[in-house]
């Protein structure tokens, strides 16, 4: 086998003129794995030791590309990258025929080092065999240095594939200020896995469970990506910890396999999904026995707004499943298809403020929309209508039927419910005089000047209560 040490070492110092130029115009430092360090890519070879050596030889000249170009067929490599801040992978796309890192080794196949800053992975598909993880950027925080913050760090047309079950396709670690742009997980032959987990920790934790000095993660925002598949992903997207996890952002995704899981041990602030669209259905052999396509523990605010939700007819499935305390999450106008068992569920804890808007039923679904949550969070198609502080001669209905219906009580300042009461002061319709004179429900601005029924009302602003 050749050695790559050497021809490392060769190469880099064969180019350390050309990347001093470059440096001192002020521009990129850009390498090629295959023409300056001797990359083989044919999938036989293993290049691991060349394309670590370019990666660490960029960030000791102060950062830049590594590039791929297109391989003979994959950049074989047995032992996971360290990628250190300020550098970048980027190759020629992340098709199965265009940069394919194909990874044999155990542990991550790529995670970030060092301060955990500043890096971008574009045009590249990274592969693994079943036994490993993909990508991990950050750290938990007992592994940080101190006073590290992971920032920064942007992800586009990059695809992960072949994650098994029990591993990971790619986690963020403490991670603050991320973007990603078709960014694709779950693909490949092999099934299973996360496709993607967020996480936030602390130095330790309280009695309580609660972090110690945690990071405040978050700032994300991921758009027209696809995270897991319908059929080879365990969990699309989880967000969790033991410290509490800021904002988050999805626009346009796709999520598959057989759930989304938010909050379920640390608070969730906000988290926001526009016009996404997601997929579930138990894998065979799941130890699950029913499909709860979205799951809710401890989450604040932000909202799920149009796209979809297909749980392919599945017995008892659950659009939407509320497990513990939940304000502020609005769901509005979203399609359930195949949904059979209920679009909105609630088993613990409480749901407070969130506006949800009954979904519409497709593709046979059979659900009923509200199972266990409480109608005060029924906003949108509003069974109950409460007035407060409202004048009466201002009120009509454009119907005809001027009609406004207190109840049959008697009135008393602190129960508004007088019998009923028709007319208005401006559309001069025929009101009745009810209430007790000097009560809040007296009909005030009208004088009758004819008896009989309804009788003859005229406008008069000298009655009291104008």
């Amino acid at each position: 086998m050749p050695d790559y040490g050497k021809a490392a070492f060769d190469a880099a110092s064969k180019n350390d003129d050309k990347i001093n130029k470059l440096q001192k115009k002020g521009k990129n430092l850009r390498v090629d794995v295959v023409e300056d360090y001797g990359a083989k890519g044919n999938n036989i070879d293993d290049d691991f030791i060349v394309i670590q050596q370019a990666i660490t030889d960029v960030y000791n000249l102060g950062g830049g590309v590594v590039f791929f170009p297109k391989p003979i067929s994959k950049y074989r490599y047995s032992t996971g990258l360290l990628i250190p801040p300020y550098v970048k992978l980027d190759g020629i796309g992340e098709g199965p025929g265009e940069s394919v890192l194909n990874f044999v080794g155990s542990g991550w196949a790529m995670a970030t080092s060092g301060i955990h800053q500043r890096n971008k992975i574009s045009n590249i598909r990274l592969e693994t065999n079943g036994n490993a993880s993909g990508l991990r950027i950050g750290d938990k925080k007992v592994n940080l240095a101190n006073g590290v913050i992971p920032i920064n760090f942007k992800l586009e047309n990059f695809t992960i594939a072949n994650i098994a079950s029990g591993f990971t396709a790619l986690e963020l670690n403490n991670v603050s200020h991320i973007t990603m742009n078709q960014v694709r997980t779950g693909f490949g032959s092999i099934t299973g896995g996360n496709a993607l987990k967020i996480y936030a920790d602390g130095d330790s934790v309280d009695q309580y469970g609660t972090a110690i000095n945690g990071i405040n993660s978050g700032v994300f925002s991921a758009v027209d990506c696809i995270f897991g598949r319908v059929d080879s992903t365990d969990v699309a997207l989880e967000i969790d910890g033991t410290a509490n996890l800021d904002s988050y952002m999805f626009i346009g995704t796709y999520f598959g396999g057989q759930r989304i899981q938010l909050g379920k041990n640390a608070t969730l602030r906000s988290v926001n999904f526009h016009g996404c669209h997601g997929e579930f259905r138990l894998l065979p052999n799941s130890s699950l026995t029913s499909v709860n396509a979205f799951e809710m523990y401890r989450v604040l605010g932000g909202g799920w707004y149009g796209g979809s939700i297909t749980c392919f007819g599945a017995a008892n499935s659950t659009a939407f499943w509320f497990q513990d305390n939940v304000r502020k999450f609005n769901i509005k106008g979203v399609e359930a298809n195949g949904v059979m068992g209920a679009i909105f569920k609630q088993t613990a804890g409480t749901v407070e403020g969130c506006e949800l808007q009954e979904a519409n039923l497709t593709g046979g679904s059979t659900a009923t929309q509200f199972v266990g949550v409480s109608e005060q969070n029924f906003k949108l198609l509003a069974r109950r209508f409460q007035t407060e502080n409202i004048n009466v001669r201002y009120i009509y209905s454009l119907s005809g039927n001027n009609k406004m219906d207190w109840g049959s009580q008697s009135p008393t300042l602190d129960t508004p419910t007088i019998g009923w009461t028709r007319g208005d002061y401006r559309m001069n319709t025929f009101p009745s005089e009810l209430g007790t004179a000097g009560s809040k429900y007296v009909l005030n601005g009208w004088k009758c000047i004819a008896g009989g029924t309804p009788g003859t009302w005229v406008e008069d602003r000298g009655l009291t209560g104008n």
